[in-house]
């Protein structure tokens, strides 16, 4: 195989010549494209600068007819500033008019619209020196004949030189258009026939490979029916398809010799898988007999380790019960001892309780008479808040007849009402406030009888607190005697619970070692048992695999038979 005769050659060859076709499609679009852009520019920056331009010189016409008339109405600098000023902006757009206008007709229309400007210009400088002689007829004379008409002109010689532009910018776009819809027909025609040449191309490679590769899929699916008979393929191509038809007949030689050997050891192996079948049912059916004895004995070691089990769970629940009854033998000895002292004490506290019961007696009777003292004088401080409001009122009284008799007396009263207004004032406050000392006084009359009624109470209380209390150290003094009585029997009690808890311990002992020899015992049955199953499920899996590869044999000779070699 050359390369001027490879695949890939070819299709290089036939991508390249379309490649070169877009080339040449892309190149034309690109010149033609930067000559259309360029149009376009010359079109924008000239014609369409020129119409905005033409367009600013009539605001600034317009511009300066308003600053004139903005001064002749009102003679300020202002306006003055910005008639100068639309003047400069005038000239410095008609200079950047006349750089970029080309045609003879355009540049005469132009220098009519300067002609025009200067007029104005002079016109207005003969109003404005009117305004300044306040000549005003004068001056409005020269406005109605000379500046109107003036002002129509140069707005119709600048619609005439505004359409000239549009209408070259239109010439200038059509030119443009007719450009580009050229430019698109060449582009659309050299890329049909790029099309044209691709697709033949394109056919002519597809047919080359599909050929050859069409007879080799043929000859693969009668290889995948078993047919390994078939002559060797003839191709004398010096390319990659004539590569792979020689790498095909070598594949189908190959196969043939493998098929045959396969067929040789395929029967071997059924004969070899028979022979460890046999073998293998025999062991097996030792290997059973074995795991069915040692299942027996397991099942009686098992049973004997679940009895002794059993026992020592039940002995250490004895000596758990043991150790806890003598716990708790001792814990109620000592309570017993404890609630002993608790009763002596507690008699003792009766005793002084009921000593600070009878203090606490005394003292709430003290505290009653105290009360009923305290509401006696509550009512005295209320009768001396009536007295002081009725003080209050008679001085507000006279406050204001001391504040009516000065008003009468004029200018001569006018410090005796000022110090009437205040003694008004402080009676006033003076009666607010013993309205509230009244209030005041009329809660602590209430809260007195609420604390009158609740000493009552707490007397009567009290007096039922002392039986309570009486009655309370008689029992304490029962109690004593009781838990007296109690403590000597738990005593006992605990000398016998100590007893029974040595005994349980001895007994768990013996019963922990007699639970090892049966664990030992029953570890070793099941450790026996284990190993033959798995000697069992061993020989099993033997036996299937035996199995197995026989039938993998049998269908592996009859899978060879369907090859015709």
């Amino acid at each position: 195989m050359t390369i001027l005769h490879s695949i890939k050659s070819k299709l290089l060859g036939s991508f390249s010549l379309i490649l070169i076709f877009l080339v040449v499609v892309g190149t034309i679009n690109f010149f033609q494209m930067n000559s259309i852009e360029s149009t376009y520019k010359q079109l924008i920056d000239g014609r369409s600068t020129a119409v905005s331009l033409i367009k600013d010189l009539s605001i600034a016409i317009n511009d300066e007819k308003i600053a004139t008339n903005s001064y002749l109405l009102y003679a300020d600098e202002a306006s003055l500033e910005q008639y100068t000023a639309a003047i400069a902006r005038y000239k410095k757009l008609s200079h950047q008019l006349e750089a970029i206008i080309n045609d003879p007709d355009e540049w005469l229309l132009l220098q009519g619209l300067n002609l025009l400007q200067i007029q104005y210009t002079n016109y207005a400088e003969q109003m404005l020196d009117l305004k300044a002689q306040n000549k005003t007829a004068d001056y409005m004379a020269i406005g109605s004949t000379n500046i109107e008409p003036i002002s129509k002109k140069f707005y119709e010689a600048a619609q005439k030189l505004t359409g000239i532009q549009e209408s070259l910018l239109k010439e200038g776009i059509a030119n443009a258009e007719t450009q580009t819809a050229a430019t698109q027909k060449l582009s659309l025609a050299i890329s049909v026939l790029a099309i044209i040449i691709g697709l033949t191309v394109a056919l002519w490679i597809s047919r080359s490979i599909s050929r050859p590769v069409l007879l080799l899929s043929n000859a693969a699916k009668v290889i995948s029916g078993g047919d390994l008979t078939m002559q060797q393929f003839k191709i004398s191509r010096k390319d990659e398809i004539g590569t792979l038809a020689a790498s095909f007949n070598i594949m189908v030689d190959h196969l043939r010799r493998l098929i045959q050997e396969v067929g040789i050891n395929a029967e071997q192996v059924a004969a070899a898988s028979q022979e460890l079948t046999a073998g293998a049912e025999q062991t097996t059916k030792a290997t059973e007999q074995v795991v069915e004895i040692t299942g027996d004995v397991t099942t009686g070691a098992e049973r004997q380790l679940s009895t002794v089990r059993d026992g020592l769970k039940a002995i250490h629940y004895m000596s758990e019960e043991a150790e806890m009854l003598s716990t708790e033998a001792k814990a109620v000895s000592k309570e017993a001892d404890s609630s002993s002292h608790l009763a002596q004490e507690g008699s003792l506290s009766i005793r002084t309780a009921i000593e600070t019961m009878r203090n606490i007696e005394e003292t709430v009777s003290d505290i009653s008479r105290e009360v009923t003292v305290l509401g006696e004088r509550s009512q005295d401080i209320n009768q001396l808040v009536n007295v002081i409001s009725e003080i209050a009122g008679k001085t507000n009284l006279l406050a204001l007849n001391a504040a009516i008799e000065a008003a009468r007396a004029g200018d001569a009263g006018r410090g005796f009402a000022v110090v009437a207004a205040e003694v008004r004032k402080l009676a006033e406050q003076s009666a607010a406030s013993a309205q509230n000392i009244a209030g005041l006084v009329e809660n602590i009359q209430e809260h007195t009888m609420t604390t009158v009624q609740k000493v009552a109470v707490g007397t009567h209380v009290v007096s039922s607190g002392m039986d309570a209390v009486l009655a309370a150290g008689n029992s304490f003094d029962t109690i004593y005697s009781s838990i007296q009585g109690v403590a000597v029997q738990m005593a006992k009690v605990t000398d016998t619970s100590q007893d029974i808890s040595k005994s349980t311990q001895q007994l768990v002992s013996t019963f922990e070692h007699i639970s090892a020899v049966a664990d030992n015992t029953a570890a070793g049955t099941e450790s026996v048992s284990a190993a033959s199953q798995e000697q069992l499920a061993t020989m099993e899996e033997i036996t299937s695999s035996a199995s197995a590869l026989a039938k993998m044999s049998e269908e592996l000779i009859g899978m060879v038979n369907k090859f015709k070699v």
